[in-house]
């Protein structure tokens, strides 16, 4: 068995329906599942039109400072519900190092 093979394996043996598994190597997630795809691809597109957004207002050379402040406030939003989000419908976070041999 390939270790692709291995890693699809690990990813779906998943009996209480994580969205979210721990990832291989180091502390965190990798979707699961699509729910947790969905969740993730819109975290991102969310973050980049923060970005987007921003950036054209700087592309004018005038940021005022309520830009700024709606710039931090949307990201921090995105990436705390996010957090959230993970730690509701994943695995408990720890760190690994490799497939587990359970």
């Amino acid at each position: 068995m390939t270790y692709l093979q291995k890693y699809r394996a690990y990813i779906r043996d998943n009996p209480k329906g994580y969205w979210f598994r721990r990832k291989l190597y180091g502390w965190g997630w990798v979707p699961a599942t699509w729910e947790g795809a969905l969740v993730t691809i819109a975290a991102a597109f969310a973050i980049g039109l923060t970005f987007a957004n921003f950036s054209l207002k700087a592309e004018t050379g005038i940021v005022e400072q309520q830009d700024v402040t709606d710039f931090i406030t949307n990201f921090l939003i995105t990436v705390v519900g996010l957090a959230l989000i993970l730690y509701w419908k994943g695995e408990r976070p720890r760190w690994q190092w490799g497939i587990p041999k359970e």
